[in-house]
């Protein structure tokens, strides 16, 4: 399956994902891998109020702010 959307981390987000746990890590990235290939049901997505392409996934305590770009 192609990817609808594609990833890419800022600089500060790839410091802090490589502190992370391993089970961490793993579950953070293969969330955005599913929302790159557009399957976000079941995920807790909302969009961020005042912006258009903002949204927030929250990941047990972690949130990840991403901004959704089509290709």
């Amino acid at each position: 399956m192609h990817s609808k959307y594609s990833i890419t981390y800022k600089k500060t987000a790839i410091k802090y994902l490589n502190r992370l746990e391993p089970k961490v890590f793993d579950k953070i990235v293969f969330q955005l891998l599913k929302i790159s290939q557009g399957f976000e049901e079941g995920l807790d997505i909302e969009k961020m109020k005042g912006y258009e392409i903002t949204f927030r996934l929250r990941i047990g305590w972690l949130r990840v702010v991403y901004e959704k770009m089509t290709l």
